[in-house]
């Protein structure tokens, strides 16, 4: 049973300033259900549901229930009534051990136990008690399959490329074309004849379609929405052809032979932070990729062209002059953006290497707040990493679970506020290693 002290609770098990419980692919919200609601008493026979598994992180504890691939976060007095009901402890004994533990009235601590039982109740953690509804997770052959087209007869100009050891032959209805996505892909150019999918870019309508081996995957209404959406298949469908554990939206970037990640959402500042440390001894690895390796525990990230968004053009053009000369592209969900060429390599050994994360910045542009780099606990760093997961390669596990908090104990993770990148990319190199990262007044160089 975790060890915990009075100051630990501080809400029925449901902790103030985060929700509860974080889906396989997000966070949801915990409900929280007045007093006068209560259906379950310390009366009742309640016993954890025997698919439900307890995983201690700290003082808090995950609890995963794998056949909705959820996992629910619990503070030090929400675990503490569970480990209580996993011991098959009575009643009488929860509310006397609570009451002892938490320096409350008996009275207090079995409102308190109650309304957390109704919390589990509700997410269906104890047996027999309600399943709380959640989307449903198609069955194996139930997933539509995408509409099938014929490509062309005659496939016009093609190019050549290789992501994550996947070799793909895309063709195009036109040079220009063709050349247009060159420009944005220029990293994965791959000459080898041989090829493990094609695609081909067809003209339909007054749009474009994208087909992957004949099966029609994404669809265009311009060229530029054709070129962020080509990226986008491109690279999901590498990611699947690969083992991974979990698919990170975060920027990585190599310090020696360890990585710093930067997990965020978009908006956060996350690529230009990024570009930034790339100028000052950091390898620049991706900008929005990260994949962890179950086997290894290492991460694996894709060299993507760093993405900027129009609102983020300002506070880079300092470090790069000719951003103004770059196209701009404008994605389906209405966002402007340009993608510049990938920084030069500065890491060692190869840029594509899965290497071990030691560092994790969670980072936060704000300019109007000073610049701060704190410490974050490590349930609080795994809670914000899951929100930022695109996605798991296979339905949770116990073991799983407890491989990721083994791994999390491994990082050391903080969170940064910056209004200057100058103050953010000093705080970072203070982290990393000392002395080895100077500030410099250099552009960047871009291969």
């Amino acid at each position: 049973m975790p060890a915990k002290g009075p100051s630990d609770c501080k809400q029925n098990g449901v902790e103030s300033r985060d929700n509860q419980i974080f889906r396989q692919y997000g966070f949801g919200q915990l409900r929280q259900t007045g007093l006068r609601e209560r259906v379950l008493t310390m009366g009742s026979a309640i016993a954890p549901h025997k698919d439900v598994t307890i995983h201690l992180i700290g003082k808090d504890a995950l609890l995963l229930q794998a056949e909705r691939g959820d996992l629910i976060r619990l503070n030090p007095a929400a675990a503490y009534i569970w480990c209580c009901l996993q011991d098959g402890q009575g009643p009488e004994e929860i509310i006397s051990d609570y009451s002892s533990e938490y320096c409350r009235s008996k009275e207090h601590a079995r409102n308190e136990i109650d309304l957390t039982l109704k919390n589990f109740s509700d997410h269906g953690l104890l047996a027999g008690g309600a399943d709380e509804a959640v989307e449903s997770r198609p069955e194996p052959g139930q997933t539509p399959l995408p509409r099938r087209s014929t490509p062309p007869e005659r496939r016009g100009p093609q190019h050549s490329l290789q992501i994550l050891g996947t070799k793909f032959h895309v063709y195009y209805p036109s040079a220009d074309l063709r050349d247009a996505v060159e420009e944005v892909m220029a990293q994965f150019s791959e000459p080898d004849k041989s090829c493990d999918v094609v695609m081909d870019v067809v003209r339909r309508g007054g749009g474009y379609g994208i087909l992957a081996d004949g099966q029609e995957i994404e669809s265009g209404r311009s060229v530029d929405e054709l070129i962020p959406q080509l990226k986008s298949a491109l690279l999901v469908t590498a990611i699947n052809r690969i083992e991974f554990g979990a698919y990170f939206h975060s920027a990585v970037l190599s310090v020696g032979d360890e990585l710093l990640l930067l997990p965020g959402p978009a908006g956060s500042g996350k690529t230009c932070l990024t570009l930034a440390l790339s100028l000052n001894g950091f390898g620049y690895v991706s900008d929005e990729t990260a994949l962890l390796e179950m086997k290894t525990m290492h991460i694996r990230a894709v060299p993507l062209s760093p993405c900027l968004k129009s609102g983020a053009w300002d506070l880079i053009s300092t470090m790069y002059p000719a951003l103004s000369k770059i196209k701009p592209y404008q994605r389906v969900d209405g966002k402007e953006v340009k993608y510049l060429p990938v920084p030069a390599w500065r890491g060692n050994g190869s840029r594509d290497t899965a290497r071990p994360a030691r560092w994790m910045v969670f980072p936060t542009y704000s300019p109007e707040q000073p610049t701060e780099l704190r410490r974050v606990e490590h349930i609080d760093a795994l809670q914000r990493l899951v929100q930022d997961c695109n996605a798991w390669r296979a339905d949770l596990t116990p073991q799983m679970v407890d491989q990721i908090i083994e791994w999390i104990y491994g990082v050391t993770c903080y969170e940064l506020c910056f209004s200057s990148l100058d103050e953010a990319v000093n705080e970072i190199a203070s982290i990393c290693k000392d002395g080895q990262f100077g500030h410099s007044n250099k552009r960047l160089h871009l291969l």
